[in-house]
């Protein structure tokens, strides 16, 4: 019976080695490395990943040796092409070019650690609309960022007001870059709007372009005589429409057309040097964009906004479309922005120049012809410092300079139409 006896010794060894990993390696034992911060979910979910990868070790050596050997042997060689290739991967995020405090954060009075960190982890998570197809955010207390009814907080004076701006976007209305009282929606409600007696509400949500911001006026706003309902984009709709050839939209079915293989990458680039040079690789290709597509991208884009000029006059109110600025619009670069250019992913990615080359002459073209659009896209061209932290989205320099041309515009039209 003395395979029995070793069997059990051997059990009992596996067993105390599984104990002690396991007290060694937890989270109580681990903040003891690093107490301040605390362990994040991310941490959380490695130490699992660690767990149920050393469970699997023990087993298949138990199973079969030659096997882990193998296995082994993989793992060993996959570490040390990590090593070798990790010093010519650049594993800069968006969120630690930020830490870095950027040319358009110099001398902002909110910029910390504190606020960047606030910044990337709210509102939570942004929640699907079955009946629009976009997203909103969720509600979300914090020190900069609030938002209420999933309605990123404008801060208005007390009132009374007698009519309210709508102002809809993609994520450069919700501005996620900056606290709540530097957004474009409270930089127009100080600059004038309140003092003319109109409330502004921000419905800023990522990623989502012109067809799902008429979409969600329709659902979620009673419109009174009077109110003024501004649109603020473009980029989403060359990104959502030529980018990701998606023409309904972000959420619609898959909002990137990515395969599984590239989801999955993307997932392991923020831990692998290996995927992230993968994906960076697949990334930087540049596919032809057809000129059929962006005819076609073009013409809904523009139809979008005459319906919803027509449903706005319908409710007897105002409507105004401003054409956003990008990177690619700026007359000059200077040599930050530049630099961004040039990095590439994830601040500017080629296939997304290529197409706002192709498409954006073209969407000014059409627009001319339409009494209600404005383009801004030269708003930036006279500032010295760049208000880009990626190709659209901006600083609050940038946020008041088109606050201001918003209001221009608005009290412009109030004038003619007394």
């Amino acid at each position: 019976m003395s395979w029995i006896s070793n069997l059990s010794r051997k059990r009992n060894q596996i067993l105390l080695y599984l104990v002690v990993f396991v007290a060694l390696v937890n989270p109580y034992t681990l903040s003891f490395l690093d107490p301040n911060p605390p362990l994040s979910n991310t941490d959380y979910f490695v130490i699992a990943a660690i767990h149920l990868l050393n469970l699997f070790a023990v087993v298949l050596f138990m199973l079969n040796r030659e096997v882990f050997v193998q296995f082994a042997i993989a793992g060993i060689f996959l570490i040390s092409v990590e090593l070798v290739i990790s010093p010519f991967v650049n594993p800069q995020s968006e969120y630690e070019f930020r830490l870095q405090n950027p040319e358009p954060y110099l001398n902002a009075e909110y910029y910390s650690q504190e606020f960047i960190d606030e910044s990337f982890s709210q509102p939570g998570r942004w929640i699907l609309d079955s009946v629009y197809g976009g997203v909103k955010p969720d509600n979300f207390v914090g020190q900069w960022f609030n938002v209420e009814n999933h309605r990123r907080r404008t801060t208005n004076t007390d009132g009374p007001f007698q009519n309210t701006v709508y102002l809809f976007g993609g994520s450069t209305v919700y501005n996620s870059e900056v606290p709540d009282a530097l957004t474009i929606a409270s930089q127009l409600a100080g600059l004038g709007a309140n003092e003319a007696s109109f409330e502004v509400v921000n419905m800023g949500a990522t990623s989502i372009h012109s067809t799902q911001q008429f979409a969600r006026l329709r659902t979620e706003v009673q419109l009174n005589e009077g109110d003024i309902v501004v649109f603020y984009d473009g980029v989403n709709d060359v990104h959502q429409r030529i980018v990701y050839e998606n023409q309904e939209g972000y959420m619609y079915g898959d909002p990137k057309n990515e395969s599984i293989f590239l989801k999955a990458l993307r997932l392991a680039a923020t831990y692998s040097s290996i995927a992230k040079f993968l994906l960076d690789t697949m990334i930087d290709n540049v596919r032809p964009i057809s000129i059929s597509l962006v005819d076609e991208s073009v013409s809904n884009y523009v139809e979008t906004l005459r319906d919803v000029k027509n449903y706005v006059i319908g409710q007897n109110a105002i409507f105004i479309h401003f054409l956003q600025p990008t990177l690619f619009t700026k007359a000059t670069l200077n040599d930050y922005e530049t630099s961004l250019i040039e990095f590439g992913y994830p601040f500017v990615t080629k296939q997304s120049k290529l197409a706002f080359e192709a498409a954006y002459p073209k969407i000014m073209e059409r627009l001319q012809a339409e009494e209600y659009s404005v383009s801004l896209i030269d708003s930036f061209d006279k500032l010295d410092l760049s208000p880009y932290l990626d190709f659209c989205h901006v600083n609050h320099i940038g946020n008041e300079v088109i606050a201001n041309q918003i209001w221009s515009e608005i009290a412009l039209r109030l004038d003619s139409n007394r």
